[in-house]
């Protein structure tokens, strides 16, 4: 097929799809010789219905095969197209709020919201806009609303499966192809929550088929291709079927039951600036859009051509939409925040120019297009990893080394923690975006877009809004979307700083494993500090002194043995992780890749740090009832158990430094950092499932002690003589004797 034949957009945009894509994007739409279109589209409700003359199994609805042609989905679309576009925006009365909003963030101008100019246009005022203007906008809609039609299609399982929808999510967010196939299954006849009387599921995953899934399997592909960023303009008819479907899904459900709840959501709401190196990142972003957008937009376009110049439009156009959410001077309640729609299409742009460079530096050009055939190449991996190759880790899929990350330098680190990292603190922004965790917040700032234009217009907005009830936000998520933003933005300027040659910014991961490690067992150290600290304490010594060493003699011999020393704790402690952090980014992802074999490592070590934590604040609290002198019942008993306890305060110590240690010794044996030859490791039979018994042993003698200790401090003593008696943990710290003579 000829691209100029029936274009309906210019081939700008298009650069960076093969030209078969580009002929399924722009085909000629059609429907059949023998027979007219069954479907129709509701131009007051925007859903999508079959002809009252149609029957639901015919072949004029469905193929055998399940597939539909792509000349018939854009015949589809085109209807779509007339019925969205061809009415005034309060026209649609009977939408809800986001699929308004939706449509008034398609037709925005890229100006706004500079100055007072932020109400959506109607189709007559389209001509104002430019091409490239028109292009944006409508591209950034077309981002959004692909989302929530994953996240429609997700809400209609769960209503009406959510046995399925609960299988399906144990181990992540699932792949589209299989909910849509499991859409096409259920059966929606009947069902009290069903007011879309003349559609069903499997006519409708017949048409998610051809519009989301690849090429081989029949379909144009039109999520991935628009959200890993290969396009920079789209037809304005596939943005219109997809708002389509989005109302036609939600229409087989009740309001309550269309909108995510933020229950359903998996983001982690944790605190960006809880760390150091983070903190200083959202700090560098905030101090960008408040201050100086302008120079870093002109900083970002001039780096070494970082952005693709058909999309320094869009890059424009998302970063002028932002100002309004940190515009000070508009009052909190008629802000437009864009914070989520902004992350959407900031991470596409970043996704693809990261592949243009990726691609120089591995001399692999073919990759900078999407292909039929081919996986891409993406920036974070989520879903398939093992299936692609993803632009910011330290190996090609081939074992080769990405080269790429010796120009990306300390930017590459921020990338990873702010789109990749393993950490359950980390965003991972554009795949928590993109599998439905903000979806409330997506749909709050599109309500808010549909408000605001009914705010400056003099249609009776109670006809509009009487069906819609916007989302509620916190104020804690709104903070954290916003330091999102700041980060993305700061992970911009890094990045054209460094392809402009200035490398003199260093960023130190906090999300990787070898962040998390480092940080998990510094904490450990420094409470079991504290703890020694206060058993040196006058009247915590002295409950330490007055106590029964015969009653607790295998114990205290058992400790002994073991020759336990915190000093030495530290001193292994620099061995795995020194001071100075690795500047070789490949020996780290091998330190990585070791350490993430070492789960239920890492979480002893956590359950030590924070058991050394309580039993170090119990200490404090238990220098004041020492000084008491009781009076009462109760205050003798409490006196009575609080020096028990303080008692075996070192025993509590010499445990959990044991338990450091033997989460030290694996770590050194998967870091192959011992110094013990094979002969010594044959010579004690030591295996890896030593290794893990020892530390299954310790994480439940930790619980069944600290759960005791202060309700039955004989069986908590129990369960440390027992543990102390394990073959495991003798061979390990057995081992880790040799080891430390070496040293």
């Amino acid at each position: 097929m000829d691209l100029c034949v029936d274009m309906r957009v210019t081939a700008k945009g298009y650069e960076y799809v093969h030209p078969d894509i580009t002929k399924l994007l722009l085909i000629p739409a059609s429907w059949s010789e023998t027979g007219e279109c069954p479907f129709v589209v509701d131009p007051a409700t925007l859903a999508l219905g079959l002809k009252l003359d149609v029957n639901e199994g015919s072949d004029d609805v469905t193929s055998s095969s399940g597939f539909m042609p792509l000349h018939q989905l854009a015949y589809i679309a085109e209807q779509c197209e007339h019925a969205v576009f061809r009415m005034k925006l309060h026209d649609h009365d009977k939408v809800s709020g986001k699929i308004l909003g939706l449509i008034c963030l398609s037709q925005l101008s890229s100006n706004w919201p500079d100055g007072h100019n932020n109400t959506a246009l109607s189709q007559k005022d389209e001509p104002q806009l430019e091409s490239d203007d028109k292009s944006s906008t409508l591209l950034v809609a077309t981002m959004v609303s692909l989302n929530l039609l994953e996240s429609s299609i997700r809400s209609v399982i769960r209503t009406f499966n959510s046995e399925k929808d609960k299988e399906m999510n144990k181990v992540g967010a699932p792949l589209l192809r299989d909910m849509i196939e499991t859409l096409s299954e259920l059966d929606s006849d009947g069902d009290v929550n069903n007011r879309n009387e003349h559609l069903d599921l499997k006519c409708l995953a017949t048409i998610l088929r051809a519009l989301l899934l690849p090429t081989r399997m029949y379909g144009i592909n039109l999520r991935n291709l628009i959200s890993h960023g290969f396009l920079s303009a789209i037809d304005r008819r596939w943005f219109a079927l997809t708002l389509v479907l989005v109302q036609t899904l939600d229409s087989f459900m009740d309001h309550e039951m269309s909108q995510p709840c933020l229950s359903d959501v998996h983001h982690t709401g944790a605190d960006l600036r809880k760390y150091p190196s983070m903190e200083k990142v959202v700090t560098r972003g905030q101090e960008i859009l408040t201050n100086d957008i302008d120079a870093f937009q002109d900083k970002v376009a001039a780096a070494a051509d970082f952005i693709p110049s058909s999309y320094r439009n869009l890059f424009q156009f998302i970063f002028r939409a932002l100002r309004q959410s940190l515009n000070k001077e508009t009052d909190v309640e008629s802000r437009q925040s864009l914070n989520t729609i902004f992350l959407i299409a900031a991470s596409a742009i970043l996704e693809h120019s990261l592949r243009l460079k990726w691609c120089q530096a591995n001399n692999k050009p073919a990759e900078s297009i999407a292909r039929t055939s081919k996986y891409f190449v993406t920036l974070d991996g989520h879903g398939q990893r093992d299936k692609h190759d993803v632009m910011i880790a330290p190996y090609l899929g081939d074992g080769s080394k990405n080269l790429l990350l010796r120009q990306l330098g300390s930017a590459a680190a921020l990338a990873s923690d702010l789109y990749s990292a393993p950490s359950s603190e980390a965003p991972n922004i554009r795949s928590q975006l993109c599998h439905g965790s903000w979806d409330p917040e997506v749909i709050r700032e599109l309500e808010l877009l549909a408000n605001s234009y009914e705010h400056n217009d003099s249609v009776d907005k109670e006809t509009r809004t009487r069906d819609r009830k916007p989302l509620s936000s916190s104020s804690s998520s709104n903070a954290y979307l916003l330091d999102s933003v700041c980060a993305v933005t700061a992970l911009f300027d890094m990045l054209a700083a460094t392809f402009a040659g200035d490398r003199l910014v260093r960023y130190e991961p906090v999300y990787s494993y070898v962040a998390m490690w480092r940080r998990d067992l510094a904490g450990s150290l420094t409470n079991l500090g504290v703890m020694k600290q206060l058993i040196s304490e006058d009247l915590i010594a002295e409950c330490v002194n007055k106590v029964d060493c015969e009653q607790w003699t295998e114990i205290s011999n058992g400790l002994k043995a073991f020759e336990l020393d915190l000093n030495l704790l530290r001193v292994a402690q620099q061995e795995v992780f020194p001071v100075e952090a690795n500047s070789d980014i490949w020996a780290e992802y091998d330190m990585n890749i070791a350490l993430s074999e070492c789960i239920a490592v890492q979480t002893l070590l956590n359950e030590v740090s924070e058991a050394a934590r309580k039993f170090a604040s119990f200490m404090q609290g238990a220098v004041t009832i020492l000084k008491q002198q009781p009076t009462s019942a109760n205050e003798k008993r409490s006196l009575k158990t609080t020096s028990r306890i303080c008692g075996i305060a070192s025993f509590v110590l010499d445990f959990y430094v044991l338990s450091v240690n033997v989460c030290l010794v694996m770590m050194q044996k998967d870091l192959q950092l011992q110094k013990t030859d094979e002969a010594a490791l044959s010579a004690y039979s030591l295996h890896r499932t030593d290794y893990l018994k020892a530390v299954e042993r310790s994480r439940m003698a930790l619980s069944t002690f600290d759960n005791y200790l202060d309700k039955n401090l004989v069986r908590s003593m129990k369960a440390l003589k027992q543990y102390l008696q394990g073959k495991a943990l003798r061979k390990v710290m057995k081992f880790n004797h040799l080891h430390s003579s070496a040293l």
